[in-house]
């Protein structure tokens, strides 16, 4: 391809000026001189623009000259290479609009090129020969003759795909669980919001369905980390199955998803989440040839009603989700909230509830098994609302979700320091771990105890297993300093996992609460009898001493004793009694 000097060949422009010129003889000599001196010119002038072919072929991006009606009649090496032609001769003459993705593209393109007479980092789809759809960044602009019209136009393209696949991964990452592929809390909110506000506008109501699933660590500890991812992509799918289009499903955090329905009334939410807790029954029952008891809840939550906001929907539903749970139920059925009373659990209310005495502590007695007497009692939060009275299960995780469980944890702190201060009693109670991983929460609860001057070996802070998973070391450093107070320390649901025994190991504690789930059928649980007996001789080992919860019957009892326990710890003792009606030993 000849190199174009202003449209023209410079030699042509060199013969018509030869035939214009039409020299008379004594001017000879001059008009050869000149004549040399242009044919120099010109050959300078193509020897520079050849050199500059040469210099765009080493450029790593591409570069390209089209005419007006859309024809490739320039382009350089990375070009060919971009679109992944043979060679160069294959591209030149290909109609432009055939290398976009989208020929709708191209008319864009041309209209705004138009307009501004420049693109500048224009983003595009474009078609490589084989057909792989590939991103390019292209900076274009428009030549024009001396009659305004387009001569030609030409650029430069920079291949971007791999920069898009990345970007489009990040923001695939924002809103969706890597895990499962569906959308995360993040985007679930986002949903949420959005059709709160179209059901406020319309009237119309939706849905909220919250399921989780019970007992899911025993999935991980029993069959290992990947077959529990496995079983939560298989849920995923599953659950995405039972909805019908336009119907929201996301994983929450963990074993937690959440589904938004809208429209929906509360007929409709109930029959979907009948289709959800179905499957996941199904599938549970094929899960480690039944060595494994693995259950779901599901709480719905009706908007708009009372419930205004995301917190206050989200906050209902949860209460909702752990109703089944707290009434005994096998922990798969759908329980709706009365509207009358849900929306109690909203931040505003549990704020109340904390400043106006609302909280209340009630005591279940721990026997010990040695001596047959009860000396130490369990503190636990209730909140009463209205004329009903709820467990830590019905409002714990909305307390989590609104910032508000270290006040929990520092009222009931308060209700133990005051009565260890006037009993003999032993009390545990239950701690957080924002609590205890919080150093500014930690330090409000020091002073606390400080400032009451009791007996540090009165007190029993528990921290359960779950939350060592939050922040092992900070925790850890924590539970240290409070036991070199003379704090005792007590680490709950012992034996859910096999990684309570890792924390065994890294965390002083005087007490092992032994998981109600190893205890509730251990008179017909061979293997878990073994189990339990293990965990006994360990903590023994380890200077501690064992709980056992959730004993529920005499047979259970005894064989707990028989174990080698220290306590125990269940309805079959004591129900839970507000503090008043708990007395000492002999008293």
């Amino acid at each position: 391809m000849l190199p174009m000097l202003n449209g023209e060949n410079p030699v042509g422009v060199v013969a018509v000026n030869w035939v214009q010129t039409r020299p008379v003889p004594e001017d000879r000599a001059r008009f050869a001189v000149l004549l040399c001196e242009l044919a120099a010119g010109a050959l300078a002038r193509i020897l520079q623009l050849q050199n500059l072919q040469e210099v765009t072929d080493r450029l790593p991006v591409g570069a390209y000259r089209s005419t007006a009606d859309g024809r490739l009649i320039a382009v350089n090496n990375a070009l060919v290479r971009i679109l992944g032609y043979p060679h160069r001769a294959s591209l030149l003459g290909t109609p432009v609009r055939a290398i976009y993705a989208d020929p709708n593209d191209r008319l864009r393109w041309q209209r705004l090129i138009e307009r501004r007479g420049t693109l500048v980092g224009y983003e595009v789809r474009w078609r490589r020969f084989d057909g792989t759809p590939i991103w390019v960044r292209e900076s274009a602009r428009a030549v024009r003759g001396a009659s305004g019209q387009v001569v030609y136009y030409e650029g430069t393209v920079e291949d971007i795909t791999e920069r898009k696949g990345y970007e489009e991964r990040v923001r695939f990452l924002a809103e969706h669980d890597p895990l499962t592929g569906i959308f995360n809390r993040r985007r679930f909110e986002a949903e949420l919001t959005r059709r709160l506000g179209l059901a406020q506008r319309t009237g119309r109501t939706g849905a909220i369905l919250l399921t989780d699933l019970d007992n899911f660590k025993a999935v991980n500890d029993l069959l290992g980390h990947q077959a529990g991812d496995r079983l939560l992509q298989e849920l995923a799918a599953l659950m995405r199955s039972r909805l019908r289009r336009g119907g929201i499903l996301a994983r929450l955090g963990g074993d937690e998803f959440g589904v938004v329905l809208f429209p929906a009334a509360a007929e409709h939410a109930r029959a979907v989440a009948g289709r959800i807790l179905g499957a996941i029954r199904e599938r549970m029952a094929r899960l480690g040839d039944g060595r494994l008891q693995v259950g779901a809840s599901c709480g719905i939550a009706v908007f708009p009603g009372r419930a205004r906001t995301v917190e206050q929907a989200l906050a209902a539903a949860d209460r909702a989700r752990y109703a089944p749970k707290d009434l005994g139920d096998d922990q798969t059925q759908v329980w709706t909230p009365d509207a009358a009373w849900f929306p109690n659990l909203v931040r505003d209310e549990l704020a109340r509830a904390l400043t106006e005495n609302g909280l209340e502590v009630f005591a279940q007695p721990i026997l010990d098994l040695r001596t047959g007497r009860v000396t130490q009692y369990e503190l636990l939060a209730r909140i009463r609302v209205g004329e009903k009275l709820l467990t830590p299960a019905a409002f714990l995780e909305a307390a989590e979700r609104l910032g508000l469980i270290v006040e929990v944890d520092l009222k009931v702190l308060a209700e133990a320091v005051r009565l260890a201060k006037e009993t003999a009693l032993r009390l545990h109670v239950n701690i957080s771990g924002r609590t205890m991983s919080d150093r500014g929460s930690l330090e409000r609860m020091l002073r606390l105890l400080e400032w009451a001057e009791v007996e540090p070996n009165r007190l029993v802070l528990e921290i359960t297993e779950q939350r060592m998973l939050a922040d092992l070391t900070a925790i850890r450093g924590h539970l240290t300093a409070l036991r070199e107070r003379g704090y005792r320390l007590a680490l709950d649901d012992f034996g859910a996992g096999f990684s309570s025994f890792h924390y065994l190991r890294h965390v002083p504690v005087d007490y092992v609460r032994v998981d109600g789930r190893l205890i509730r059928n251990l008179p017909t649980d061979g293997p878990g009898q073994k189990v339990v007996q293990a965990i006994g001789r360990l903590a023994r080992d380890l200077g501690g001493a064992t709980v056992a919860e959730w004993v529920e019957d005499e047979p259970t009892l005894r064989l707990v004793r028989e174990l080698g326990l220290d306590y125990a710890q269940g309805f079959h003792i004591g129900v839970p009694v507000p503090l008043a009606q708990i007395s000492e030993p002999g008293g």
